[in-house]
């Protein structure tokens, strides 16, 4: 009996090993983008939906001289951030880690953390250490996301985002699928709820081991802080309202969340690109679409730009 115990052991291990190694290569090519061995330098580039628009561009505005590896997905946060960090870093060995952060829903998506700590630690330990917990994650996102659309897809239509049925009818995009609270703003933004606090301690521990990581290895960390549409305009302001927020007057323009970030950035040697004051600039400019808080094409060429200057002037790359 023990003899066959130790071989179920022996097989089942080897088995997770294989998997393991499978995983590695299957996220290498499918989860990160494209990789040019060639230039001099390497950029790592980790972000959320936003990452998604903008490291391509910063990629092909720095090719060929700079290595942009892009591994932005939909539906990141900055539990996802470092476990992407930690099992990428040690592969690629960047000269350069930028993470693009949003200034809100980054900070609000640390709320299950705060809610179910062992759960959600479990998780963490399993994305830094897994490539294989890794693509099981991301193909039950993609299953999930495909299951709620069916044969409907998401596309562009002047500066809006439509969803568009299989029989190309045009279908208004539900909005009461948001997760978050229709008090979200007026509290949680504002810093004032214990639970947004917990929020914000979470954040600092996950930003000081992506700093740890980047000092581990020599090379800067730039966080790219993308502010909140209505912070940048109040034009924006009516899509959520529209959406069921409550949005207090004295948000608007409310640099209370760049100013607590850069703080904990700063403490812990973190590089802080903060767009609020330059985007703010530049509201002669629609910079994200009318029914959707993300960049359009006009928005992202603009912040790609800013960030890629931003580096030049501080001498982090040439």
């Amino acid at each position: 009996m023990a003899k066959r115990i130790l071989t179920v052991m022996i097989i089942s291990a080897l088995i997770l090993i294989g998997l393991e190694f499978a995983s590695k290569f299957i996220f290498i090519r499918y989860c990160v983008g494209e990789s040019d061995c060639e230039a001099e330098a390497s950029i790592l580039y980790i972000g959320d939906s936003q990452g998604v628009e903008l490291a391509p561009r910063v990629r092909s505005k720095l090719k060929p001289k700079y290595n942009v590896i892009s591994s932005c997905e939909n539906g990141l946060a900055p539990d996802a951030y470092l476990a992407r960090l930690s099992l990428l870093d040690d592969y690629y060995k960047p000269d350069l880690i930028m993470i693009s952060i949003c200034a809100t829903n980054d900070i609000s998506d640390l709320r299950l953390m705060v809610e179910k700590p062992l759960q959600e630690k479990i998780k963490l330990y399993l994305g830094r250490h897994s490539y294989f917990y890794n693509v099981l994650k991301t193909v039950y996102f993609n299953a999930i996301t495909r299951c709620r659309l069916g044969k409907r897809h998401f596309t562009v239509a002047g500066n809006q985002v439509i969803l568009v049925d299989s029989d190309g009818k045009i279908k208004p995009i539900d909005t009461e699928t948001n997760e978050t609270s229709s008090d979200f703003i007026s509290e949680d933004l504002l810093l004032k709820s214990r639970l947004m606090q917990d929020s914000w301690n979470m954040f600092e521990r996950l930003a000081k081991e992506m700093s740890d990581i980047a000092k581990r290895r020599g090379v800067p960390l730039i966080f790219i802080c993308l502010p909140d549409p209505i912070q940048v305009d109040e034009r924006y302001k009516s899509m959520y309202v529209d959406s069921g927020f409550e949005v207090p007057e004295d948000f608007v323009n409310k640099p209370v969340i760049q100013d607590r970030l850069n703080t904990m950035c700063v403490k812990n040697g973190i590089i802080v690109i903060d767009l609020l004051l330059y985007l703010q600039s530049k509201d002669d400019h629609d910079l994200f679409y009318e029914n959707n808080p993300h960049f359009n094409d006009r928005g992202a060429e603009i912040v790609s730009d800013y960030v890629i200057n931003v580096l030049r002037r501080s001498d982090v790359i040439k």
